[in-house]
């Protein structure tokens, strides 16, 4: 009897694992074979009208979510994936799951009551993309490849997006007029911006889906890679590791900007908004002030339009195309993982792909990567070079002294450059010392020196002047006579000064 009813109620939890509960409402997932996506989940409120440029709110109750929402605002020409659908609405997260990881953790509570509970044992993955927090989107992949990645090994995924462009950098001094940097910003312990939303919403909903908190790997590629390097070195956030305990930066671009250089971006954006502040109001009206008219102004703009202003300023800075001749390597790894910037596979890449989907999941499962894999040695800077070579048998395996060229470059050849450098400026300073006819001494022993010098710049000046007076006879009447070149000029004319 106890079986039967343990049968009868996966049998219910399995026609139910599509419908899923969460603190905010129900929501029905797509069905596809033995895996279920959960998409457009809202994580915080839409960021229209007076939202524009402010941090993130918790979301409203809602009912039944389906398929994919928006991608958030963007329309850059720097990306060869630009996006079909955006909106402003768009601060969802995408779950990919499976019904093992839903099911499977229907378990009984005790062996002598029937008392049973979810217990989520699935790892996480929490996707951060690229785009420099200015294109590409939460929207853009294939799910096909994200269930074999991810699904297929009993991982949860979580896609998250956040805001982009103007509608992420809004920036000007006083935060309490608009958060600078929404998409990836905290302050003073305020998880006040959308990435740090969505970790916030995941680790308080995503046992819902199977997964467990306990086992969360951030993973970005290219910008997204920074990001996840700045939430792991932080000394603000996720602390605790309540947020996540694994973090994979892959194709990582690192690199900063001044709040001075983004305060002027958004002066300019509003110059061409027509949103500037009047000359004449200028004079009235304070910094903030300023600041709050100027975003109430852009507040008032239809998203598209913002949209369009912030594309035309994009393409005046844009003078370099970059193109392959077979596709894009910067994105090869990321092609593997979540089927992006798809390209055709030769026998070698086919390999590739599926080695670099073993590495990453189990890294995400288990803490290592194996199939060889090694610790890095400091020593003989070892390193995992993977490559595959059917006709030549090549696979991957550890190797020593990475990139040792360029290591031995900066950390040896340059720093002997350095040391020669500075001898030869030493050596140039104490042979060409400025002659000096009194030894060197302090400010207060210098003092008489300059009255000295004084006193004899008074009185060669003194004793020209006496000189003058006396032998050189004062003239009474001074003449200055001026020729002046032109037909409308009086050629007779003399003053007298």
């Amino acid at each position: 009897m106890k079986k039967l009813l343990f049968i009868l109620l996966n049998l219910l939890f399995i026609f139910e694992c599509s419908i899923i509960r969460t603190s905010f409402g129900r929501i029905e997932g797509n069905e596809v074979g033995n895996y279920r996506s959960f998409k457009k989940i809202p994580f915080a409120k839409s960021p229209l009208g007076k939202l524009r440029f402010q941090k993130p709110e918790t979301p409203d109750k809602w009912d039944d979510v389906l398929n994919y929402g928006p991608a958030c605002m963007s329309n850059s020409s720097s990306t060869t994936s630009p996006q079909k659908w955006v909106d402003e609405d768009c601060l969802h997260v995408n779950i990919f799951t499976s019904q093992k990881c839903l099911v499977s953790n229907f378990s009984r509570v005790s062996q002598n009551k029937n008392i049973f509970q979810m217990s989520k044992n699935c790892p996480v993955v929490f996707y951060i993309h690229g785009g420099e927090m200015y294109y590409d989107s939460a929207v853009m992949f294939n799910d096909t490849i994200l269930f074999d990645t991810f699904a297929k090994r009993d991982i949860v995924l979580v896609i998250p997006a956040f805001r982009l462009g103007i509608f992420s950098h809004f920036s000007v001094y006083d935060q309490s007029i608009a958060p600078n940097n929404l998409g990836m910003f905290e302050k003073k312990n305020k998880k006040i911006s959308d990435i740090l939303h969505a970790l916030e919403f995941t680790k308080s909903e995503i046992h819902n889906f199977g997964g467990d908190i306990k086992q969360t790997t951030v993973f970005g590629h290219s910008y997204g890679g920074h990001i996840v390097s700045m939430l792991q070195f932080s000394t603000k956030i996720n602390m605790d590791l309540s947020l996540f305990q694994r973090a994979v930066s892959m194709s990582t671009a690192f690199y900063f900007n001044t709040l001075e250089a983004e305060i002027e971006k958004t002066i300019r954006f509003a110059e061409h908004s027509n949103c500037s502040v009047p000359s004449t109001l200028a004079k009235k009206l304070s910094r903030n002030q300023q600041d709050t008219y100027i975003m109430e102004c852009l507040q008032k703009i239809d998203g598209m339009e913002l949209l369009t202003i912030q594309r035309s300023l994009e393409d005046a800075d844009v003078f370099i195309r970059i193109s392959y001749p077979k596709h894009a390597t910067h994105t090869d790894d990321l092609s593997y993982l979540m089927g992006v910037h798809l390209f055709e596979k030769d026998e070698n890449e086919v390999k590739l792909a599926q080695f670099y989907q073993e590495i990453f999941t189990n890294f995400v499962k288990y803490g290592e990567p194996g199939e060889g894999f090694e610790r890095t040695n400091a020593e003989n800077s070892s390193y995992f070079n993977i490559n595959w070579n059917e006709t030549f048998g090549e696979r991957p395996e550890m190797k020593n002294e990475y990139e040792s060229e360029l290591v031995n470059y900066w950390l040896e050849d340059m720093v002997e450059f350095d040391n020669n450098v500075t001898a030869l400026k030493n050596l140039n300073n104490s042979k060409h010392k400025s002659p000096r006819f009194y030894a060197i001494k302090t400010e207060d022993d210098q003092l008489p020196y300059m009255f000295i010098s004084l006193f004899l710049i008074a009185a060669i000046f003194l004793s020209g002047c006496i000189f003058g007076k006396l032998f050189c006879p004062e003239t009474r009447d001074r003449h200055l006579y001026i020729q002046l070149d032109g037909n409308d000029h009086d050629w007779n004319t003399v003053k007298n000064f």
